[in-house]
């Protein structure tokens, strides 16, 4: 298995892996997105954890119910779906 960052480590590193993808300027390395997505597609309790700090950033900084499903999509298809079972 892959090597594990926190939950809100990890949390950090797919919320600047998404504000890329959304065509803000970010700091992130696909490696160890690619890493972290493995992790939480073999182990659904860090998966849960990872999403829960980060679901709680997202509210923190306004996004609304909506925002946040979209973000789930993107995690659950393109990191998780796409990185994690290439």
């Amino acid at each position: 298995m892959p090597p594990k960052w926190t939950p809100i480590k990890a949390a950090y590193h797919l919320g600047e892996a998404y504000a890329a993808e959304q065509g803000i300027d970010a700091d992130y390395s696909l490696f160890e997105v690619e890493l972290i997505a493995r992790a939480m597609d073999a182990d659904p309790e860090y998966l849960k954890g990872v999403w829960a700090g980060w679901v709680e950033e997202l509210e923190g900084n306004g996004l609304t119910g909506k925002q946040i499903d979209e973000v789930w999509y993107w995690l659950d298809t393109s990191v998780i779906g796409g990185l994690a079972n290439p």
